[in-house]
């Protein structure tokens, strides 16, 4: 297998669960080195080096401050970035996150709906949101983002870090540094608030890399149900 989720973190999944549950300001951790494989550090250099010739998806929104561009399918990207994308889908990947959250029905998304490679330049930026909370071909109901960080030299003058905000929209809670290898994960509800809101500093021709997968089970519980909607941006303080 080309890459394996970090052995620690396997070994020690039962106390990660603990410090998941514990996060702030909803379920979530974040997890430095959280893959290996010899083929890890070519995943930004190919993006970059293939750049104008993967098929982007754009999008932008003026007062949600939505600019980005993503490519989801696997098979379009450079090797190593696919690699990985199926990797985190993989069986290995999905029984991982089944111990870390306790979701025994979670399946991953094998058509990276809204997922895949995630990439802003200088000036994107990503609103203050809650995501969308089923999937629009298996209505089957999101509950899990892994957000995988793929930039080695990031500065924080660029800004970009990811904001966790409180259910209430008033304080960000956390910020995370989106650094190579660093992953994030986190339970999605309609009050789980998340963006990197702030425009990117870095230089032209710098790129915000991440990869993103979602996961999904058939049912949730009551409370968190709601009907179904698109990613949904809210104006913070």
């Amino acid at each position: 297998m080309l890459f394996n989720i970090n052995e620690s973190y396997v070994n020690n999944v039962k106390d990660l669960k603990k410090e998941y549950y514990n996060g702030e300001p909803f379920p979530c951790i974040v997890l430095d080195n959280f893959l290996e494989g010899n083929i890890l550090k070519d995943i930004e250099p190919s993006l970059y080096n293939a750049f104008n010739n993967i098929s982007w998806r754009e999008e932008g929104s003026f007062w949600a401050q939505v600019k980005k561009k993503w490519a989801q399918d696997p098979t379009t990207l450079p090797f190593a970035a696919g690699a990985a994308l199926l990797f985190l889908n993989s069986n290995k990947t999905v029984d991982f996150l089944h111990k870390l959250t306790g979701l025994t029905d979670l399946v991953e998304d094998a058509e990276y709906n809204g997922g895949g490679v995630h990439c802003s330049s200088s000036g994107g930026s990503l609103g203050i949101h809650h995501d969308f909370n089923y999937h629009p071909r298996t209505n089957m109901h999101r509950r899990v983002n892994v957000l995988l960080y793929l930039n080695k030299e990031w500065e924080d003058t660029w800004e970009g870090e990811l904001e966790l905000w409180n259910k209430e929209r008033t304080q960000c809670i956390k910020k995370v540094k989106p650094v190579f290898n660093r992953a994030v994960i986190f339970n999605i509800t309609d009050t789980a608030y998340h963006g990197f809101p702030s425009p990117l500093k870095c230089p032209e021709g710098t790129n915000r890399f991440s990869l993103a997968t979602y996961y999904y089970t058939p049912d949730r519980p009551e409370e968190e149900k709601s009907p179904p909607h698109t990613s949904v941006f809210f104006k913070t303080p």
